[in-house]
């Protein structure tokens, strides 16, 4: 794949003709007359603009044309497609929340990528299009990426800590080791996973805190417990809790991995009168598990907060032109049925 042409950016420009990058800003926004900055100086920097093929933000341009005083930012969001409608659903409800609240008139332009290819926005990624950038999920590839491109506008990361980038994230291996002492707390001695072997790091790091957290506090954990399912479907809760009813001994309680399995588990319990034989928790929820098992055990992923202090960190980057990476941490709530989501 050719490499991304890096555009120009406006401290280039600045440095290039040894003048302050506010007053570049300034000539190419339109506002040159307004900062009282001489018809010279102007037409110098548009003529090194020029020369240096320099690219303007189309958002700003969008924001002059504007005939009001409002704020207004233009956000691209990249979203993977192992994630469902429903959260993808939330969290725009918490970002939308939090551009109310901050009085910033927002625009969202959404990208949905497949798992491993976020590659074939590295274009977009780089460009100054928009005013930021929020990227959701994706693979240690997509990641890579990421370390390669040369950001002309504040980016944060959604979901997960990424070294050199701004992150809103959920701590997995401490949520499994908390997933394991909740377990513990309510009495149980053994415990089955439906969901390991799970190629997303997220998914690998909850898996291992939830075995280290079930050790720590006494918890059996059979291998004949521990069902891989490769990818977060229906059909493989279905698939793995048929391979636990086969067991001779059956685990206490079952830790399932996504709330898409757990649908599926849930199924196969009901046809075969086994739902009120072994208790679930689960990580994650939606609306169709919740009504199936309101009584089950969750540990909330935390979407709208998550999606909160994302728009938040990234208003931050954007309208106080912070460099330095941030990095805030959600910690979701544990409960059973609806106290998991307060």
């Amino acid at each position: 794949m050719a490499e991304t042409k890096k555009g120009v950016q406006l401290g280039e420009i600045a440095r290039q003709l040894g003048i302050s990058r506010s007053t570049v800003s300034f000539v190419l926004n339109g506002r040159g007359d307004e900062m009282r900055i001489s018809r010279a100086t102007q037409e110098k920097i548009r003529r090194t603009a020029r020369e240096m093929d320099y690219q303007p933000n189309l958002n700003a341009q969008r924001l002059r044309r504007s005939a009001t005083d409002i704020q207004f930012q233009s956000i691209a969001m990249f979203w993977c497609d192992h994630y469902g409608a429903e959260a993808l659903g939330r969290f725009i409800s918490g970002g939308c929340s939090n551009a109310e609240n901050s009085g910033v008139q927002t625009e969202y332009a959404l990208h949905i990528f497949h798992y491993d290819e976020l590659y074939k926005y590295k274009d977009l990624l780089s460009s100054n299009y928009y005013s930021g950038i929020v990227i959701n999920g994706g693979s240690d590839n997509d990641l890579e990426l990421l370390s390669q491109i040369n950001f002309q506008v504040p980016v944060v990361f959604s979901g997960r800590s990424v070294n050199g980038i701004s992150c809103v994230y959920v701590d997995s291996y401490a949520l499994g080791k908390r997933c394991a002492r909740a377990i513990a707390e309510q009495g149980y001695t053994s415990a089955g996973v439906i969901g390991c072997r799970r190629s997303t790091s997220g998914a690998s790091l909850r898996l291992t805190g939830f075995l280290d957290g079930c050790q720590a506090c006494g918890v059996e954990t059979r291998p004949e417990w521990l069902i891989p399912c490769s990818e977060a479907r229906t059909d493989s809760g279905y698939q793995g809790m048929t391979a636990i009813a086969a067991c001779h001994e059956k685990p206490d309680i079952l830790f399932i991995m996504t709330d898409t399995e757990a649908i599926g588990a849930v199924i196969y319990m009901k046809e075969k009168g086994m739902f009120e034989q072994i208790p679930l928790l689960i990580y994650g929820t939606n609306k169709t598990i919740r009504m199936m098992a309101p009584n089950a055990t969750y540990a909330d992923f935390a979407i709208e907060e998550v999606s909160r202090k994302t728009m938040e960190t990234l208003n931050l980057l954007i309208h106080n032109g912070i460099s330095v990476p941030i990095s805030q941490l959600v910690t979701p709530n544990i409960g059973k049925g609806h106290d998991s989501a307060r």
